[in-house]
C-alpha cells in the first residue's frame, strides 16, 4: 500500500523534502533554455513570497530536483491579515476579478480580503497553503504547465504525477542530498564542472562565494581565516521572509540548512565527490582546474586590480585558506563504511523501493515514533551498508 503524502510530511513543523518531479512520459520537455530560466526565476519568486526555503535545485531536461525546507513557525507569526493578504496575491480568483471589472494582476482589494478573514476555515487554509509543498509545487508548475502546452500544441498533462517528497531528517543527510542534486548535471555528462552546472544551484553558490572572497579583500574584517570562516553555506533562495521573522530560529525538528559549514569547504568537498566515479553514472569531473582553483584566481585577478600592499597581502592570505580547504576536502567522510575515494560515488543515491526519508539510524528511530510505526524504510546512499 503506497504511503500518503501525509505520513511523510509534517505540515505543522518545519523540515526538509527532497521533491522530485518528471516530465510526463519521460519526455525531454525542459531542454530550452527559456524553460529552465523560467523555472530558476520562479523558484526565486516563491521563495521571496513563501515560508519556503530553496535550499538547492537541479533542472534537467526532463525531470526537477528540489530540496526544500517549509517554515510553519513562521507563518505562525503572521497576522490574519497578513496571511490574507499574501494568499490573495500569490493566487487570486482571476475569473471572478474579471467579472467585476478588476486587473486581474492587481493588489487584492479591501472587499477581497474581508471576505477571507470572515471565513475562518478559508483563512486556516490559507495559513496552511503559505508553507505548503503542494501549494508551492501548483504555484511552480501549473503555470509553466499551461503555456508550454498551448506553445508545443498539445494537451493533457505536462508532469508525470505528483511529485515525490521524501523527508531529510538529519545535518548530514541533508548535506548529501544537497550534493546529490547539485550534481546531477555533471553525473548525467550535461556539465564538466561546477561553474558549469549552469541549471543547478551549485553554480549560483559557486557565484556567490567569488563575489564574497571579492568582498573580503576590500574588508578590514580582521584576520581572513576567521573572515572567510562566517561566510557559509546557506540555502540558494532563502525564504525572505524569515529575515524579518523574530524568533525564527530553526527547529530542533529540522535539520539546520547551515550545518554550521562554510560556503568554501562545502564547495570544495562538492567538487572532490564529483570527481569520484559512480558505478552507474558515467558522468564525473574531469577538468584539471578545479572550481577552488578557478575561484583562486579570479582572487588574484581582482587584487591585482586594486592598488595597495594590504589588498595583495590578504589576496595571498585568502589564496592560501582556499588552498587548504581544497586539501581538506575528505571524500571518503561522505562515503558509507568501508568506501574508498573514487570507487564509488560518495553521495549519490541508491533509490530503494519504499524508501520514504533519509537519516541515521537515530534519527530513523524519532521518525518513526512520530509517525506511530516500528520502523520507516530509509533511502540509502550509495556505498553505505
Amino acid at each position: 500500500m503506497p504511503l500518503r503524502r501525509s505520513d511523510i510530511v509534517d505540515a505543522e513543523n518545519p523540515g526538509v523534502y527532497h521533491c522530485i518531479s518528471r516530465c510526463v512520459r519521460k519526455e525531454s520537455l525542459l531542454t530550452s533554455h527559456a524553460r529552465r530560466s523560467w523555472i530558476v526565476t520562479r523558484l526565486q519568486f516563491l521563495a521571496e513570497r513563501l515560508a519556503i526555503d530553496v535550499v538547492s535545485f537541479a533542472v534537467m531536461q526532463n525531470h526537477l530536483h528540489l530540496l526544500l525546507r517549509i517554515r510553519p513557525d513562521i507563518v505562525r507569526t503572521w497576522s490574519d491579515r497578513d496571511v490574507a493578504e499574501r494568499r490573495l496575491a500569490l493566487l487570486p480568483n482571476r475569473r471572478q476579478r474579471t467579472r467585476r471589472g478588476v486587473d486581474p494582476d492587481s493588489r487584492p482589494t479591501d472587499d477581497e480580503v474581508a471576505a477571507l478573514l470572515s471565513c475562518p476555515r478559508l483563512l486556516r487554509r490559507a495559513r496552511a497553503d503559505l508553507s505548503s509543498l503542494g501549494f508551492f509545487h501548483r504555484l511552480l508548475k501549473e503555470p509553466c504547465a499551461r503555456a508550454w502546452n498551448r506553445e508545443d500544441g498539445v494537451t493533457g498533462h505536462f508532469w508525470e504525477g505528483r511529485y515525490l517528497s521524501p523527508r531529510v531528517l538529519d545535518g548530514a543527510s541533508l548535506l548529501r542530498v544537497a550534493r546529490y542534486i547539485e550534481l546531477n548535471e555533471i553525473r548525467a555528462c550535461a556539465a564538466d564542472s561546477i561553474p558549469n552546472s549552469v541549471w543547478t544551484s551549485a553554480r549560483r553558490q559557486w557565484d556567490r562565494l567569488r563575489v564574497a572572497l571579492r568582498s573580503l579583500l576590500e574588508s578590514d574584517g580582521g584576520p581572513i581565516e576567521t573572515a572567510l570562516e562566517r561566510i557559509e553555506w546557506e540555502p540558494v533562495f532563502p525564504c525572505a521572509v524569515a529575515r524579518d521573522a523574530e524568533g525564527s530560529k530553526p527547529s530542533r525538528d529540522a535539520p539546520d540548512v547551515a550545518q554550521r559549514t562554510t560556503l568554501a569547504g562545502y564547495i570544495a568537498t562538492l567538487e572532490a565527490v564529483g570527481r569520484a566515479r559512480h558505478p552507474a553514472k558515467p558522468g564525473r569531473i574531469r577538468r584539471a582546474v578545479t572550481a577552488i582553483a578557478e575561484a583562486r584566481e579570479d582572487v588574484r585577478a581582482f587584487a591585482a586590480t586594486r592598488a595597495g600592499p594590504t589588498i595583495r597581502a590578504r589576496a595571498q592570505q585568502l589564496v592560501a585558506a582556499l588552498d587548504r580547504y581544497c586539501a581538506a576536502a575528505d571524500v571518503t567522510s561522505c562515503c558509507g563504511t568501508g568506501a574508498k575515494p573514487g570507487a564509488t560515488n560518495v553521495s549519490l543515491l541508491g533509490l530503494r523501493a519504499r524508501g520514504s526519508c533519509y537519516g541515521d539510524a537515530a534519527a530513523l528511530a524519532d521518525e518513526a515514533r512520530r509517525r506511530g510505526l516500528l520502523r520507516v524504510m530509509p533511502i540509502r546512499f550509495s556505498g553505505e551498508p
